[in-house]
């Protein structure tokens, strides 16, 4: 059983409390989960994360829904529809002070990405997932589709989970950040894709996860293509997929996501030599 905390703002134009009751019936159709919910404020967050403590040894992901935006100050911050902001550095402050335990928090907020710099204040190996990065916007649409198939999607409802059926579902070019903490770089998507456009790989890998039409066709766009923009926008995001999957298997864990930024910091240093001779 996976405890699962929904943070959202008050309702507005875009995410009215009509969809915020959705995301909470999806989430509450599933047999695998504990579900609490809290507006984006200190208080309540808190007062949920103790009854979840009774529940501590199971998992928890946080689902942010609210409005996302990089202040003038250069920092991330969610805020509910009344103008009160919340900081991803108090937001993750408050989960680390109710949550001692490993947590994924999964940012559907626009600009999400400008919290991953805030990441070394939750506990050690939390993963966070931003749907978009801290100069761009998340798409609705997107949004809406995934949403109706979070009853069904298979396994526990981790940040990786959800982020594989938010990328089977999407379709537009924004890709999702990555990052965790006691990390010291993160994972952008489209970075994986360009290491894998132009090679080869293992189609029975990915079988049952696309179909067996799609798969062929993106293994042929993966080969013929040498940039990101010659892909068509309707295999963009299953290409990430594979691109996901071909880096770091059925799950990200702290061990796979080191051995990639170490792979990412040896590159950085024969570049720095190189330009240096």
């Amino acid at each position: 059983m996976r405890n699962v905390l929904l943070i959202h703002g008050d309702g507005g134009s875009v995410w009215d409390e009509n969809y915020i009751n959705t995301i909470s019936k999806q989430f509450r159709k599933r047999g695998d989960t504990r579900f609490f919910i809290a507006k984006a404020n200190s208080a309540e967050v808190t007062e949920q994360l103790k009854k979840i403590q009774k529940h501590k040894t199971d998992g928890l992901t946080v689902y942010i829904q609210a409005h996302g935006q990089v202040n003038a100050e250069g920092n991330f911050e969610i805020e509910d529809e009344n103008g009160k902001p919340m900081s991803s550095e108090e937001l993750f402050t408050t989960i680390s002070s109710g949550f001692n335990r490993p947590v994924d928090i999964f940012f559907t907020s626009c600009h999400g990405g400008g919290a991953l710099d805030d990441r070394y204040i939750l506990p050690i190996n939390s993963q966070i997932i931003a749907l978009s990065q801290s100069d761009l916007p998340t798409i609705k649409d997107n949004l809406n589709t995934f949403l109706q198939h979070i009853p069904h999607i298979k396994g526990e409802p981790t940040g990786y989970s959800l982020l594989k059926q938010y990328l089977a579902d999407c379709s537009m070019k924004i890709p999702p950040e990555i990052g965790i903490s006691g990390e010291v770089g993160t994972i952008k998507l489209d970075s994986l894709m360009k290491d894998i456009l132009g090679t080869s790989i293992n189609a029975s890998r990915f079988k049952g996860i696309i179909s067996e039409e799609d798969l062929r066709k993106c293994i042929s766009i993966i080969r013929s293509s040498k940039h990101q923009d010659e892909i068509p926008p309707a295999y963009y995001s299953k290409i990430l997929s594979i691109a996901l999957i071909e880096k770091f298997g059925e799950d990200i864990n702290h061990r796979n996501f080191s051995a990639h930024m170490e792979v990412w910091k040896i590159m950085i240093r024969i570049l720095y030599m190189l330009e240096a001779n």
